[in-house]
């Protein structure tokens, strides 16, 4: 199979092990990115309904949150609902 990062010698299981370790590892970078991009995008609409929309910042921080809170209870409905009563399996 040639050299593999280094792992030339090792078994089929360690190499495997060693994958997954890498796969988690990218999906705890894209997920703290998401996070990250989530809060960025939410600071700027502060700005732009205090800057443009003419908000008291108290007032558009109070409309980033409410509109954030909702945003994450919907997905919790969603999801819910979905697993509820859209599924295609019926047993």
């Amino acid at each position: 199979m040639g050299r593999i990062f280094g792992l030339e010698g090792k078994t089929w299981l360690a190499r495997s092990s060693w994958w997954g370790m890498v796969a988690a590892s990218f999906v705890l970078v894209v997920e703290v990115l998401e996070n990250l991009a989530y809060l960025a995008n939410a600071s700027n609409l502060v700005l732009y309904l205090s800057k443009f929309m003419h908000f008291s910042p108290s007032r558009s921080a109070n409309a980033v949150t409410n509109f954030m809170g909702t945003a994450f209870l919907l997905a919790l409905l969603g999801g819910f609902l979905s697993d509820t009563y859209f599924t295609s399996y019926h047993t």
